[in-house]
Formats: C-alpha cells, structure tokens, sequence
C-alpha cells in the first residue's frame, strides 16, 4: 500500500471486496479504499448511493468498448501482415540455409 493509488482502483477494490470477510481482502490499494469499504459495510444507504452512483461510472461507456474492439481488429490485420512477411522471407531462403 506504499503506492499512490487513483480513485478508480480504490473504487473497483472496494467494489470487488463488497461482502468479502475481512480476512479474505487482500492487497488493498490505499488505506482510504479500506476505510471506504468499511463505511459502506456499516451503512446500507452509503452502499445503496455506492452501488447507484459510483458502480455505474467504473464501467467502460460504449465508445470506450468501440475503441476496443478497433485496436483489437487493428492488432489482428498487423499480425497477419507480419506472418506474411515472414513467411515471404523464409520462402526467399535457400532450401540449405
């Protein structure tokens, strides 16, 4: 817990570590995210106002899922362009090299 740590991984540790017995938490990311977790353990409307406000904003908006999914298809068409390549250069080898 040395590092700093943004809001968001606060929020998503304390997010994943909802209902987890304190036992079982591991590696929390600030001391903040793990009071955070214990103020909503203790108040069902601060973790009713948690799971309304602050839940819907760790997800990716639509944009940020379209984005995604381009560099994934961008990241396929360069590697098949780099597996021609290379099957070109090992085809332009000498059959004893």
């Amino acid at each position: 817990m040395s590092e700093p740590t943004d809001i968001l991984t606060d929020a998503l540790w304390v997010y994943n570590n909802l209902g987890v017995p304190k036992h079982e938490r591991i590696d929390p990311p600030s001391m903040g995210a793990v009071a955070w977790l214990e103020d909503l353990e203790a108040d069902s409307k601060l973790r009713a106002a948690f799971r309304t406000t602050v839940v819907p904003r760790l997800l990716p908006s639509q944009g940020d899922i379209d984005k995604a999914a381009a560099q994934r298809t961008e990241a396929k068409k360069a590697s098949a362009f780099m597996t021609q390549l290379i099957d070109a250069s090992l085809d332009s080898l000498p059959d004893d090299a």
